[in-house]
Protein backbone atom coordinates (compact mmCIF):
# COMPACT_ATOMS: atom_id res chain seq x y z
CA UNK A 1 0.00 0.00 0.00
CA UNK A 2 2.79 2.41 0.92
CA UNK A 3 4.67 1.71 -2.33
CA UNK A 4 1.49 2.22 -4.38
CA UNK A 5 0.77 5.63 -2.84
CA UNK A 6 4.36 6.83 -3.24
CA UNK A 7 4.63 5.64 -6.87
CA UNK A 8 1.36 7.41 -7.91
CA UNK A 9 1.93 10.61 -5.91
CA UNK A 10 3.71 12.53 -8.79
CA UNK A 11 0.72 11.86 -11.09
CA UNK A 12 -2.03 12.51 -8.55
CA UNK A 13 -1.19 15.16 -5.91
CA UNK A 14 -4.55 14.44 -4.26
CA UNK A 15 -3.03 11.29 -2.86
CA UNK A 16 -1.17 13.47 -0.34
CA UNK A 17 -4.31 13.23 1.88
CA UNK A 18 -4.14 9.44 1.84
CA UNK A 19 -0.46 9.73 2.66
CA UNK A 20 -1.37 11.83 5.73
CA UNK A 21 -3.93 9.23 6.79
CA UNK A 22 -1.28 6.53 6.35
CA UNK A 23 1.19 8.60 8.41
CA UNK A 24 -1.32 8.83 11.29
CA UNK A 25 -1.85 5.08 11.13
CA UNK A 26 1.93 4.58 11.29
CA UNK A 27 2.17 6.80 14.39
CA UNK A 28 -0.51 4.73 16.14
CA UNK A 29 1.20 1.53 15.05
CA UNK A 30 4.56 2.85 16.30
CA UNK A 31 2.99 3.67 19.70
CA UNK A 32 1.45 0.20 19.92
CA UNK A 33 4.71 -1.53 19.01
CA UNK A 34 6.69 0.67 21.43
CA UNK A 35 4.34 -0.50 24.22
CA UNK A 36 4.79 -4.09 23.05
CA UNK A 37 8.56 -3.68 23.13
CA UNK A 38 8.42 -2.31 26.70
CA UNK A 39 6.14 -5.14 27.88
CA UNK A 40 8.44 -7.72 26.25
CA UNK A 41 11.51 -6.21 27.97
CA UNK A 42 9.73 -6.29 31.36
CA UNK A 43 8.69 -9.90 30.78
CA UNK A 44 12.31 -10.75 29.99
CA UNK A 45 13.44 -9.18 33.29
CA UNK A 46 10.79 -11.13 35.23
CA UNK A 47 11.79 -14.34 33.43
CA UNK A 48 15.42 -13.78 34.48
CA UNK A 49 14.29 -13.84 38.14
CA UNK A 50 12.73 -17.27 37.58
CA UNK A 51 15.96 -18.49 35.92
CA UNK A 52 18.47 -17.19 38.45
CA UNK A 53 16.29 -17.65 41.57
CA UNK A 54 14.59 -21.08 41.17
CA UNK A 55 11.69 -22.03 43.49
CA UNK A 56 12.52 -23.73 46.75
CA UNK A 57 10.51 -26.11 48.89
CA UNK A 58 8.84 -24.59 51.97
CA UNK A 59 10.03 -27.64 53.91
CA UNK A 60 13.61 -27.89 52.56
CA UNK A 61 15.23 -28.01 56.00
CA UNK A 62 14.77 -30.36 58.98
CA UNK A 63 15.41 -29.81 62.69
CA UNK A 64 17.73 -32.82 62.51
CA UNK A 65 20.07 -30.99 60.07
CA UNK A 66 23.41 -29.85 61.51
CA UNK A 67 23.25 -26.95 59.00
CA UNK A 68 19.58 -26.05 58.30
CA UNK A 69 18.92 -26.03 54.57
CA UNK A 70 22.33 -27.58 53.77
CA UNK A 71 25.28 -26.06 51.90
CA UNK A 72 26.61 -25.99 48.36
CA UNK A 73 30.22 -24.79 48.78
CA UNK A 74 33.18 -25.26 51.09
CA UNK A 75 33.06 -21.53 51.94
CA UNK A 76 29.53 -21.92 53.31
CA UNK A 77 30.68 -24.87 55.46
CA UNK A 78 33.54 -22.82 56.95
CA UNK A 79 31.20 -19.86 57.55
CA UNK A 80 28.79 -22.06 59.54
CA UNK A 81 31.79 -23.57 61.40
CA UNK A 82 33.04 -20.08 62.39
CA UNK A 83 29.53 -19.07 63.53
CA UNK A 84 29.25 -22.37 65.47
CA UNK A 85 25.85 -23.10 63.92
CA UNK A 86 24.05 -25.61 66.16
CA UNK A 87 27.41 -26.00 68.05
CA UNK A 88 29.02 -27.88 65.11
CA UNK A 89 32.36 -26.25 65.90
CA UNK A 90 32.33 -27.82 69.35
CA UNK A 91 31.25 -31.18 67.87
CA UNK A 92 34.06 -31.19 65.28
CA UNK A 93 36.61 -30.09 67.91
CA UNK A 94 35.58 -32.88 70.31
CA UNK A 95 35.95 -35.42 67.47
CA UNK A 96 39.41 -34.06 66.55
CA UNK A 97 38.31 -32.57 63.18
CA UNK A 98 40.08 -29.21 62.72
CA UNK A 99 39.13 -26.18 60.62
CA UNK A 100 42.17 -26.81 58.40
CA UNK A 101 40.92 -30.35 57.73
CA UNK A 102 37.48 -28.94 56.81
CA UNK A 103 39.17 -26.44 54.48
CA UNK A 104 40.93 -29.34 52.70
CA UNK A 105 37.67 -31.17 51.86
CA UNK A 106 36.79 -31.85 48.23
CA UNK A 107 33.48 -32.47 46.49
CA UNK A 108 32.52 -36.09 46.03
CA UNK A 109 29.61 -38.49 46.40
CA UNK A 110 28.56 -41.58 48.36
CA UNK A 111 27.12 -44.28 46.12
CA UNK A 112 24.76 -47.05 47.14
CA UNK A 113 27.55 -49.60 47.57
CA UNK A 114 29.47 -47.26 49.89
CA UNK A 115 26.72 -46.71 52.50
CA UNK A 116 27.55 -49.80 54.62
CA UNK A 117 29.84 -49.16 57.59
CA UNK A 118 29.26 -45.38 57.61
CA UNK A 119 27.54 -43.30 60.31
CA UNK A 120 25.25 -40.29 59.84
CA UNK A 121 25.28 -37.60 62.60
CA UNK A 122 22.30 -35.35 63.41
CA UNK A 123 21.24 -32.73 65.94
CA UNK A 124 18.20 -34.64 67.25
CA UNK A 125 17.24 -38.25 67.97
CA UNK A 126 15.52 -39.96 65.02
CA UNK A 127 15.83 -43.69 65.79
CA UNK A 128 16.07 -46.09 68.76
CA UNK A 129 19.20 -47.72 70.23
CA UNK A 130 17.83 -51.05 68.98
CA UNK A 131 18.07 -49.68 65.43
CA UNK A 132 21.69 -48.66 65.97
CA UNK A 133 21.42 -44.99 66.99
CA UNK A 134 23.76 -43.77 69.75
CA UNK A 135 23.96 -40.59 71.83
CA UNK A 136 27.22 -38.58 71.80
CA UNK A 137 27.76 -36.06 74.61
CA UNK A 138 30.49 -33.44 74.92
CA UNK A 139 30.95 -30.44 77.23
CA UNK A 140 31.28 -27.07 75.49
CA UNK A 141 32.12 -25.14 78.67
CA UNK A 142 28.57 -24.17 79.66
CA UNK A 143 27.13 -27.68 79.96
CA UNK A 144 26.73 -30.91 78.05
CA UNK A 145 25.54 -30.97 74.41
CA UNK A 146 23.88 -34.04 72.85
CA UNK A 147 24.36 -35.23 69.27
CA UNK A 148 23.29 -38.54 67.72
CA UNK A 149 24.87 -40.90 65.18
CA UNK A 150 23.40 -43.97 63.50
CA UNK A 151 24.14 -46.21 60.48
CA UNK A 152 23.89 -44.27 57.21
CA UNK A 153 21.70 -47.03 55.77
CA UNK A 154 18.80 -45.76 57.99
CA UNK A 155 18.86 -42.33 56.30
CA UNK A 156 15.70 -41.45 54.37
CA UNK A 157 16.50 -37.91 53.17
CA UNK A 158 17.86 -37.24 49.70
CA UNK A 159 18.54 -39.84 47.01
CA UNK A 160 21.65 -41.80 46.11
CA UNK A 161 24.31 -40.96 45.24
CA UNK A 162 24.64 -38.40 48.11
CA UNK A 163 26.66 -35.27 47.13
CA UNK A 164 29.25 -34.59 49.87
CA UNK A 165 32.44 -32.72 50.79
CA UNK A 166 35.02 -35.44 51.60
CA UNK A 167 38.03 -34.97 53.93
CA UNK A 168 40.46 -36.76 56.23
CA UNK A 169 41.10 -36.16 59.94
CA UNK A 170 44.36 -37.14 61.64
CA UNK A 171 42.36 -38.51 64.57
CA UNK A 172 38.95 -39.52 63.16
CA UNK A 173 40.11 -40.67 59.70
CA UNK A 174 37.81 -40.34 56.65
CA UNK A 175 34.81 -38.05 57.05
CA UNK A 176 32.31 -36.25 54.80
CA UNK A 177 29.78 -33.39 55.01
CA UNK A 178 26.39 -34.12 53.38
CA UNK A 179 25.55 -31.10 51.18
CA UNK A 180 21.73 -31.20 51.44
CA UNK A 181 21.65 -31.02 55.25
CA UNK A 182 25.22 -30.35 56.50
CA UNK A 183 25.28 -33.61 58.48
CA UNK A 184 28.62 -35.22 59.38
CA UNK A 185 29.31 -38.72 58.00
CA UNK A 186 32.12 -40.85 59.48
CA UNK A 187 33.59 -44.29 58.86
CA UNK A 188 33.56 -45.23 62.54
CA UNK A 189 32.13 -44.20 65.94
CA UNK A 190 33.91 -41.31 67.75
CA UNK A 191 37.50 -42.03 68.75
CA UNK A 192 38.81 -40.89 72.20
CA UNK A 193 41.37 -38.09 72.44
CA UNK A 194 44.97 -39.20 73.20
CA UNK A 195 45.93 -39.08 76.86
CA UNK A 196 48.61 -36.53 77.88
CA UNK A 197 52.03 -37.82 78.80
CA UNK A 198 52.54 -38.17 82.58
CA UNK A 199 54.62 -35.55 84.30
CA UNK A 200 58.07 -36.72 85.46
CA UNK A 201 58.36 -37.47 89.16
CA UNK A 202 60.17 -34.78 91.16
CA UNK A 203 63.74 -35.53 92.03
CA UNK A 204 64.40 -36.22 95.71
CA UNK A 205 66.07 -33.48 97.69
CA UNK A 206 69.79 -34.01 98.34
CA UNK A 207 70.59 -35.70 101.65
CA UNK A 208 72.31 -33.72 104.38
CA UNK A 209 74.67 -34.81 107.12
CA UNK A 210 72.73 -36.35 110.10
CA UNK A 211 75.36 -35.41 112.66
CA UNK A 212 74.23 -32.58 115.01
CA UNK A 213 76.02 -29.32 114.19
CA UNK A 214 76.92 -30.51 110.66
CA UNK A 215 73.49 -30.45 109.07
CA UNK A 216 74.72 -27.94 106.48
CA UNK A 217 77.09 -30.57 105.01
CA UNK A 218 76.15 -33.16 102.41
CA UNK A 219 75.74 -36.71 103.69
CA UNK A 220 78.73 -37.86 101.61
CA UNK A 221 81.01 -35.05 102.78
CA UNK A 222 84.33 -36.40 104.19
CA UNK A 223 83.86 -34.24 107.29
CA UNK A 224 80.45 -35.78 108.09
CA UNK A 225 81.75 -38.49 110.41
CA UNK A 226 82.70 -39.34 113.98
CA UNK A 227 84.01 -42.66 115.25
CA UNK A 228 82.85 -45.32 112.83
CA UNK A 229 80.11 -47.59 114.26
CA UNK A 230 77.57 -49.78 112.45
CA UNK A 231 74.88 -52.24 113.65
CA UNK A 232 71.78 -53.97 112.23
CA UNK A 233 69.01 -52.54 114.39
CA UNK A 234 65.69 -53.95 113.18
CA UNK A 235 63.86 -55.96 110.54
CA UNK A 236 60.09 -55.99 110.22
CA UNK A 237 57.59 -57.98 108.10
CA UNK A 238 54.01 -56.77 107.63
CA UNK A 239 51.18 -58.44 105.71
CA UNK A 240 48.32 -56.94 103.74
CA UNK A 241 45.65 -58.64 101.65
CA UNK A 242 46.80 -61.89 103.28
CA UNK A 243 49.62 -62.64 100.77
CA UNK A 244 51.28 -59.26 100.15
CA UNK A 245 54.53 -59.07 102.16
CA UNK A 246 56.21 -55.74 102.93
CA UNK A 247 59.72 -55.78 104.47
CA UNK A 248 61.53 -52.90 106.12
CA UNK A 249 64.91 -52.67 107.79
CA UNK A 250 66.85 -50.33 109.99
CA UNK A 251 70.56 -49.91 110.72
CA UNK A 252 72.55 -47.59 112.95
CA UNK A 253 75.81 -45.97 111.81
CA UNK A 254 77.89 -43.23 113.41
CA UNK A 255 81.24 -41.54 113.33
CA UNK A 256 81.74 -41.88 109.60
CA UNK A 257 80.53 -45.46 109.08
CA UNK A 258 78.44 -45.84 105.91
CA UNK A 259 75.78 -48.19 104.59
CA UNK A 260 75.79 -49.46 101.01
CA UNK A 261 73.19 -52.24 100.85
CA UNK A 262 70.39 -54.07 102.69
CA UNK A 263 69.79 -57.77 101.95
CA UNK A 264 66.53 -59.45 103.02
CA UNK A 265 66.51 -63.29 102.98
CA UNK A 266 63.12 -65.04 103.26
CA UNK A 267 62.95 -68.78 104.10
CA UNK A 268 60.09 -71.24 104.56
CA UNK A 269 59.61 -73.59 107.51
CA UNK A 270 62.06 -76.08 105.95
CA UNK A 271 64.82 -73.47 105.73
CA UNK A 272 64.58 -73.18 101.95
CA UNK A 273 65.23 -69.70 100.59
CA UNK A 274 62.09 -68.52 98.76
CA UNK A 275 63.00 -64.86 98.23
CA UNK A 276 66.09 -62.64 98.35
CA UNK A 277 65.78 -58.89 97.97
CA UNK A 278 68.72 -56.48 97.82
CA UNK A 279 68.19 -52.76 98.25
CA UNK A 280 71.13 -50.46 97.52
CA UNK A 281 70.89 -47.53 99.90
CA UNK A 282 72.99 -45.41 102.23
CA UNK A 283 70.00 -44.61 104.46
CA UNK A 284 69.50 -45.97 107.97
CA UNK A 285 65.98 -47.12 107.12
CA UNK A 286 64.70 -48.76 103.95
CA UNK A 287 61.52 -50.36 102.69
CA UNK A 288 61.92 -53.24 100.25
CA UNK A 289 59.58 -53.66 97.27
CA UNK A 290 56.47 -55.61 98.26
CA UNK A 291 55.97 -59.13 96.93
CA UNK A 292 53.45 -61.95 97.26
CA UNK A 293 53.69 -65.44 98.74
CA UNK A 294 50.71 -67.53 97.71
CA UNK A 295 51.52 -70.72 99.61
CA UNK A 296 50.17 -70.73 103.19
CA UNK A 297 52.65 -71.56 105.99
CA UNK A 298 55.27 -70.17 108.39
CA UNK A 299 58.17 -68.07 107.06
CA UNK A 300 61.17 -66.20 108.49
CA UNK A 301 63.12 -63.17 107.29
CA UNK A 302 66.66 -62.11 108.26
CA UNK A 303 68.41 -58.83 107.42
CA UNK A 304 72.07 -58.38 106.47
CA UNK A 305 73.35 -54.79 106.29
CA UNK A 306 76.45 -54.18 104.18
CA UNK A 307 78.45 -51.30 105.72
CA UNK A 308 81.89 -49.77 105.45
CA UNK A 309 82.76 -51.94 108.48
CA UNK A 310 81.51 -55.17 106.83
CA UNK A 311 78.24 -57.15 106.91
CA UNK A 312 76.18 -56.59 110.07
CA UNK A 313 73.34 -58.79 111.40
CA UNK A 314 72.03 -60.38 114.59
CA UNK A 315 69.57 -63.13 115.45
CA UNK A 316 67.56 -61.03 117.89
CA UNK A 317 66.58 -57.74 116.25
CA UNK A 318 67.32 -58.58 112.60
CA UNK A 319 65.35 -61.85 112.37
CA UNK A 320 61.53 -62.16 112.37
CA UNK A 321 58.87 -64.78 111.63
CA UNK A 322 55.49 -64.36 109.91
CA UNK A 323 52.67 -66.64 108.76
CA UNK A 324 50.68 -66.76 105.51
CA UNK A 325 47.20 -67.95 106.49
CA UNK A 326 44.92 -69.87 104.09
CA UNK A 327 42.52 -67.55 102.24
CA UNK A 328 38.89 -67.19 103.25
CA UNK A 329 36.74 -68.07 100.25
CA UNK A 330 33.90 -66.00 98.88
CA UNK A 331 30.33 -66.94 99.87
CA UNK A 332 28.95 -66.09 96.42
CA UNK A 333 31.76 -67.68 94.36
CA UNK A 334 33.88 -70.46 95.93
CA UNK A 335 36.59 -69.84 93.36
CA UNK A 336 37.27 -66.35 94.74
CA UNK A 337 38.79 -65.22 98.00
CA UNK A 338 36.60 -63.34 100.43
CA UNK A 339 38.79 -60.23 100.08
CA UNK A 340 38.52 -60.21 96.31
CA UNK A 341 36.81 -56.96 95.17
CA UNK A 342 34.55 -59.08 92.99
CA UNK A 343 33.20 -61.02 95.99
CA UNK A 344 29.90 -59.14 96.11
CA UNK A 345 26.23 -60.11 95.79
CA UNK A 346 24.24 -59.07 92.78
CA UNK A 347 21.68 -57.38 95.03
CA UNK A 348 21.41 -56.94 98.79
CA UNK A 349 20.04 -60.18 100.22
CA UNK A 350 20.79 -62.08 97.01
CA UNK A 351 22.97 -65.21 96.77
CA UNK A 352 23.83 -64.55 93.12
CA UNK A 353 27.40 -63.43 92.40
CA UNK A 354 27.76 -59.90 91.05
CA UNK A 355 29.50 -61.15 87.90
CA UNK A 356 27.21 -64.11 87.34
CA UNK A 357 25.61 -63.92 83.86
CA UNK A 358 22.27 -63.86 85.66
CA UNK A 359 23.24 -60.63 87.46
CA UNK A 360 22.37 -58.00 84.90
CA UNK A 361 19.93 -55.27 84.07
CA UNK A 362 17.81 -56.12 81.05
CA UNK A 363 15.86 -52.99 80.20
CA UNK A 364 12.97 -53.54 77.79
CA UNK A 365 11.22 -50.46 76.38
CA UNK A 366 7.81 -50.86 74.74
CA UNK A 367 5.15 -48.53 73.43
CA UNK A 368 1.55 -48.66 72.17
CA UNK A 369 -1.04 -46.13 71.05
CA UNK A 370 -4.85 -46.06 71.17
CA UNK A 371 -7.25 -43.79 69.29
CA UNK A 372 -9.58 -42.62 72.08
CA UNK A 373 -11.90 -40.81 69.67
CA UNK A 374 -12.48 -43.94 67.57
CA UNK A 375 -13.36 -46.22 70.49
CA UNK A 376 -9.93 -46.91 71.99
CA UNK A 377 -8.76 -49.15 69.12
CA UNK A 378 -5.13 -49.70 68.18
CA UNK A 379 -4.15 -46.37 66.57
CA UNK A 380 -1.97 -48.11 63.99
CA UNK A 381 -4.91 -50.04 62.48
CA UNK A 382 -6.92 -47.04 61.25
CA UNK A 383 -6.14 -43.58 59.85
CA UNK A 384 -6.41 -40.75 62.38
CA UNK A 385 -8.62 -37.80 61.48
CA UNK A 386 -8.39 -34.14 62.45
CA UNK A 387 -9.43 -33.67 66.10
CA UNK A 388 -8.83 -37.34 67.10
CA UNK A 389 -7.31 -37.86 70.55
CA UNK A 390 -4.57 -40.48 70.70
CA UNK A 391 -3.23 -41.98 73.94
CA UNK A 392 0.41 -43.17 73.97
CA UNK A 393 1.60 -45.53 76.75
CA UNK A 394 5.35 -46.12 77.15
CA UNK A 395 6.70 -48.84 79.44
CA UNK A 396 10.17 -49.54 80.87
CA UNK A 397 10.65 -53.04 82.34
CA UNK A 398 13.71 -54.48 84.10
CA UNK A 399 13.75 -58.21 83.33
CA UNK A 400 17.18 -58.70 84.89
CA UNK A 401 18.25 -59.57 88.44
CA UNK A 402 20.00 -56.25 89.13
CA UNK A 403 18.55 -52.84 89.95
CA UNK A 404 18.79 -50.39 87.06
CA UNK A 405 19.75 -46.91 88.25
CA UNK A 406 19.33 -43.59 86.46
CA UNK A 407 17.25 -44.97 83.59
CA UNK A 408 16.56 -41.89 81.47
CA UNK A 409 12.99 -41.86 80.12
CA UNK A 410 12.45 -39.50 77.20
CA UNK A 411 9.97 -39.48 74.33
CA UNK A 412 10.94 -37.58 71.17
CA UNK A 413 7.85 -36.18 69.36
CA UNK A 414 9.47 -34.24 66.49
CA UNK A 415 7.50 -36.11 63.81
CA UNK A 416 4.29 -36.35 65.88
CA UNK A 417 4.26 -32.57 66.55
CA UNK A 418 3.87 -31.89 62.81
CA UNK A 419 0.30 -33.22 62.93
CA UNK A 420 -0.70 -33.15 66.62
CA UNK A 421 -0.57 -31.07 69.82
CA UNK A 422 0.07 -32.44 73.32
CA UNK A 423 -2.98 -32.02 75.56
CA UNK A 424 -1.83 -34.21 78.50
CA UNK A 425 1.91 -34.54 79.24
CA UNK A 426 1.42 -37.34 81.79
CA UNK A 427 3.58 -35.66 84.44
CA UNK A 428 6.52 -35.04 82.08
CA UNK A 429 8.28 -31.81 81.17
CA UNK A 430 8.19 -30.78 77.50
CA UNK A 431 11.09 -29.17 75.63
CA UNK A 432 9.50 -27.04 72.90
CA UNK A 433 12.79 -26.77 71.00
CA UNK A 434 13.64 -30.47 70.69
CA UNK A 435 9.97 -31.55 70.94
CA UNK A 436 10.86 -34.02 73.70
CA UNK A 437 8.89 -35.22 76.72
CA UNK A 438 11.11 -36.09 79.70
CA UNK A 439 10.22 -37.91 82.91
CA UNK A 440 13.78 -37.64 84.26
CA UNK A 441 15.73 -40.62 85.59
CA UNK A 442 14.15 -43.67 87.21
CA UNK A 443 15.38 -46.49 89.44
CA UNK A 444 13.82 -49.80 88.42
CA UNK A 445 14.25 -52.87 90.60
CA UNK A 446 14.52 -56.40 89.18
CA UNK A 447 11.33 -57.65 87.48
CA UNK A 448 9.54 -54.31 87.97
CA UNK A 449 7.83 -52.23 85.29
CA UNK A 450 7.21 -48.48 85.04
CA UNK A 451 4.60 -47.03 82.63
CA UNK A 452 3.74 -43.46 81.62
CA UNK A 453 0.81 -42.23 79.49
CA UNK A 454 0.39 -38.98 77.55
CA UNK A 455 -2.28 -37.79 75.09
CA UNK A 456 -2.06 -35.83 71.83
CA UNK A 457 -4.81 -34.42 69.63
CA UNK A 458 -4.56 -34.34 65.82
CA UNK A 459 -4.64 -30.79 64.46
CA UNK A 460 -8.00 -29.94 62.85
CA UNK A 461 -7.92 -29.22 60.00
CA UNK A 462 -4.97 -31.47 59.11
CA UNK A 463 -2.05 -29.37 57.72
CA UNK A 464 -1.57 -29.39 53.93
CA UNK A 465 2.21 -28.80 54.15
CA UNK A 466 4.12 -30.68 51.46
CA UNK A 467 6.59 -33.48 52.29
CA UNK A 468 10.15 -32.47 53.23
CA UNK A 469 13.01 -32.29 50.73
CA UNK A 470 16.01 -33.20 52.92
CA UNK A 471 13.86 -35.30 55.29
CA UNK A 472 11.32 -37.32 53.35
CA UNK A 473 9.58 -38.39 56.59
CA UNK A 474 8.53 -34.78 57.34
CA UNK A 475 4.82 -34.10 56.69
CA UNK A 476 4.40 -37.50 54.98
CA UNK A 477 0.85 -38.11 56.37
CA UNK A 478 2.30 -40.35 59.08
CA UNK A 479 3.09 -39.78 62.77
CA UNK A 480 6.14 -41.91 63.57
CA UNK A 481 8.09 -42.07 66.81
CA UNK A 482 10.15 -44.68 68.61
CA UNK A 483 10.44 -45.82 72.20
CA UNK A 484 11.89 -49.33 72.06
CA UNK A 485 9.55 -50.15 69.19
CA UNK A 486 8.29 -47.75 66.53
CA UNK A 487 4.64 -46.68 66.33
CA UNK A 488 3.41 -45.49 62.90
CA UNK A 489 -0.01 -43.82 62.78
CA UNK A 490 -1.40 -42.91 59.36
CA UNK A 491 -3.08 -39.49 59.07
CA UNK A 492 -6.07 -38.82 56.81
CA UNK A 493 -4.50 -35.88 54.91
CA UNK A 494 -6.48 -33.45 52.70
CA UNK A 495 -7.24 -35.03 49.32
CA UNK A 496 -5.63 -32.13 47.42
CA UNK A 497 -2.26 -32.76 49.18
CA UNK A 498 -2.40 -36.49 48.41
CA UNK A 499 -3.35 -36.02 44.73
CA UNK A 500 -0.75 -33.30 44.08
CA UNK A 501 2.13 -35.17 45.74
CA UNK A 502 1.18 -38.42 43.95
CA UNK A 503 1.00 -36.62 40.59
CA UNK A 504 4.14 -34.46 40.67
CA UNK A 505 6.91 -34.10 43.23
CA UNK A 506 8.54 -30.96 41.79
CA UNK A 507 8.08 -28.18 39.19
CA UNK A 508 8.99 -28.87 35.50
CA UNK A 509 12.73 -28.60 35.00
CA UNK A 510 13.03 -26.07 32.14
CA UNK A 511 16.64 -25.07 31.86
CA UNK A 512 17.82 -21.44 31.85
CA UNK A 513 19.14 -21.78 28.25
CA UNK A 514 15.70 -22.58 26.77
CA UNK A 515 14.02 -19.75 28.75
CA UNK A 516 16.58 -17.12 27.72
CA UNK A 517 16.57 -18.24 24.05
CA UNK A 518 12.76 -17.98 23.83
CA UNK A 519 12.75 -14.56 25.51
CA UNK A 520 15.50 -13.31 23.18
CA UNK A 521 13.49 -14.34 20.08
CA UNK A 522 10.40 -12.47 21.34
CA UNK A 523 12.54 -9.39 22.07
CA UNK A 524 14.12 -9.46 18.58
CA UNK A 525 10.69 -9.65 16.87
CA UNK A 526 9.37 -6.73 18.93
CA UNK A 527 12.46 -4.61 18.17
CA UNK A 528 12.15 -5.39 14.43
CA UNK A 529 8.53 -4.23 14.15
CA UNK A 530 9.21 -1.15 16.29
CA UNK A 531 12.19 -0.15 14.11
CA UNK A 532 10.16 -0.77 10.92
CA UNK A 533 7.36 1.50 12.15
CA UNK A 534 9.84 4.29 12.97
CA UNK A 535 11.49 3.92 9.54
CA UNK A 536 8.17 4.10 7.64
CA UNK A 537 7.10 7.12 9.69
CA UNK A 538 10.33 8.92 8.84
CA UNK A 539 9.89 8.12 5.12
CA UNK A 540 6.34 9.51 5.18
CA UNK A 541 7.54 12.75 6.78
CA UNK A 542 10.26 13.14 4.13
CA UNK A 543 7.79 12.48 1.27
CA UNK A 544 5.25 15.00 2.64
CA UNK A 545 8.02 17.56 3.08
CA UNK A 546 9.14 17.07 -0.53
CA UNK A 547 5.53 17.26 -1.76
CA UNK A 548 4.87 20.60 -0.01
CA UNK A 549 8.19 21.98 -1.30
CA UNK A 550 7.21 21.11 -4.85
CA UNK A 551 10.15 18.88 -5.49
CA UNK A 552 8.09 15.72 -5.88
Amino acid sequence: MFRKIVSNLPFSPALIGQLGFYARRLRKEETTRRAGLIVTALALVIQSFAVFQPPESVNAASQADLIPGGISTKAQLLAHYDKNTKRIKGLFTSLGITRAELANTKKGSIKGGEVAGKYNWSAVKLYSPAQGEHRYVFNHGAGNVDFFYRPLKLTKEGSLPYPVLEGHSARQGWFAIKLDCGNLITNSPPKPAPKPAPKPAPKPAPETCPIPGKENLPANDPNCKLNPEATCSLVNASLSNRTLVSLSGKATVSNGATISKYTFVVKDANGTVVKTISVSSTQTEVIAPSFEIDKPGKYSVSLIVTTSLGDKTNNTDCAKQFTIVPPKMCTYNPNLEATDPDCQPCEEGSNIWIKDPKCNTEIIMTKNAKNLTQGGIDAQKMKAKGGDKISYTISVENRGNKTANKVKVEEELLDVSEYANIIDKGGASFDTTSKTLSWGSMTIKPHEKESRTFIVQVIDPVPKTNSGTSNGASYDCNMTNTFGNSVDIAIECPIEKVIIEQTVSELPTTGPGENMAFASIILAVAVFFYARSRQLGKEVRLIRKSAHAGTL
